[in-house]
């Protein structure tokens, strides 16, 4: 079966555990999925569908550094944060040996997606934060790029383009619709396919 999501090797390179982020007392992440990767200590915001039929979701890279090399989290009933502990079982990036960490809410929104879509026409990402219309509009502040993958018995795949050969596609933006509240943003996109990895690159609120 194939998978709901795809990570990249160069997002998280040995994903260990996945948190359930359930209480809404976590803000913007409330009721998404925390994937934590040891070898470069971060976590991944993942999208749960709201449909009981899994088949596709998507995830965005928190852009938050960690001292610990994480194995495990879980949420503590008495504060609704995300706690999370480990330590070196083998080769990581982090500073130290072993520890553990908190994961606090210091505001309810931020400038990450809390939903993406997928269209046959193109991608729909919506936000908790109102959007600058001028860099929302703009095609040129989206990258899109798509690739597949080779399920062998070996470590891993390398990165293949639709006709089979290494590299990347990438995905024409020929239009930008928004909202009229300014936090839901469709991009359209020429000629989309069935693909296993999407990724949109943007730069709405700074650099990429």
């Amino acid at each position: 079966e194939p998978p709901a999501l795809w990570i990249p090797h160069r997002i998280a390179q040995s994903g260990i555990d996945p948190l359930w982020m359930g209480d809404d007392r976590m803000g913007a992440l409330a009721n998404s999925i925390l994937y934590i990767e040891y070898k470069k200590p971060s976590v991944m915001k993942i999208f749960i569908p709201e449909s009981d039929d899994l088949v596709q979701t998507a995830g965005v890279p928190m852009d938050l550094k960690f001292e610990v090399p994480l194995l495990k989290g879980a949420i503590n009933p008495a504060d609704g944060m995300a706690y999370m502990v480990g330590f070196q079982i083998w080769d990581s990036f982090a500073s130290r040996l072993e520890g553990l960490c908190r994961l606090r809410v210091v505001k309810e929104t931020d400038q990450l997606p809390v939903n993406a879509e997928l269209f046959k026409e193109g991608l729909l990402l919506s936000f908790s934060e109102e959007l600058d219309q001028k860099l929302a509009l703009d095609p040129a502040s989206y990258n899109v790029s798509s690739w597949e993958y080779q399920r062998t018995k070996n470590y891993g795949s390398a990165q293949y383009k639709a006709e089979g050969i290494p590299g990347a596609d990438t995905r024409f933006v020929h239009s930008i619709l928004l909202s009229k509240d300014k936090k839901s943003v469709f991009i359209a996109i020429d000629k989309m396919t069935r693909t296993m990895q999407l990724e949109l690159q943007y730069a709405l609120f700074g650099d990429w």
